[in-house]
């Protein structure tokens, strides 16, 4: 039984707590989420709420920076590669700046809309393919 005001490694707290999604390799948490319902988020020290894949990435590769990127951004951001809000894999977890997370996400709505817009596309016939009226013959 932990002590009161004692602190229990996230390791021992998440074990057990994700799936492992067999066709994406990622690791999806089953636990609480932010109260948007976005991210994984797990209770940090003094009743925080910490965010998962923040921990993760920290906890496999070391501190996020706390000084703004160079090109610019305000602030260091966790970039999920394999597109699944829920991983906490750490090899899915990607360090970026905010402008390269934002122009990450541009590109992919991009692709959505283009994808999108391929599907509702009318069908039409090339001008050279189109067959020529029948004419009934007279009698």
């Amino acid at each position: 039984m932990p002590v009161k005001g004692s602190y229990t490694p996230i390791s021992d707290r998440i074990r057990g707590r994700w799936i492992v999604n067999d066709y994406t390799g990622c690791w999806e948490w089953q636990g609480s989420l932010s109260s948007q319902g976005k991210y994984p988020t797990v209770g940090g020290p003094g009743g925080s709420v910490l965010y998962l894949h923040r921990e993760m990435y920290e906890a496999a590769y070391g501190p996020i920076p706390t000084e703004p990127p160079a090109d610019g951004s305000s602030r260091w951001q966790i970039h999920h590669a394999c597109r699944t809000r829920f991983c906490i894999r750490p090899e899915h977890l990607h360090l970026v700046s905010q402008r390269e997370h934002a122009a990450i996400h541009a590109e992919l709505r991009a692709e959505k809309r283009a994808a999108r817009d391929a599907r509702n596309a009318p069908l039409r016939m090339p001008p050279a393919s189109v067959p020529a009226p029948i004419v009934a013959a007279a009698a």
